[in-house]
């Protein structure tokens, strides 16, 4: 799944790739697993909120959602996937 943040003039402001998959693994559009593959940010936008504003919509748009992978290979060479529980994510969002 593709989310993209927009500004007021509909300029792409940034892009999260994104997928689901079940405990095994497999790619579930009902998956209780997010993996977030990649976030692209245009840097005029960089410290605001963008990365707490996709948080929000990844799990308002997935409810069942209970744990969260994060690859950040491309800017850590080499460096396992964080994980973050829901809980994790709700409160730094402030929920």
């Amino acid at each position: 799944m593709l989310e993209i943040i927009r500004d007021n003039n509909n300029d792409m402001v940034a892009v999260c790739e994104l997928l689901l998959i079940d405990d095994d693994g497999r790619i579930d559009d009902k998956g209780n697993i997010v993996l977030i593959v990649t976030v692209e940010i245009n840097h005029a936008y960089r410290g605001k909120d963008i990365l707490k504003r996709f948080i929000k919509i990844i799990l308002e748009k997935n409810p069942q959602a209970q744990k969260c992978y994060w690859i950040r290979d491309y800017k850590y060479k080499g460096r396992k996937p964080r994980e973050y529980s829901r809980e994790q994510f709700e409160k730094l969002i402030g929920e």
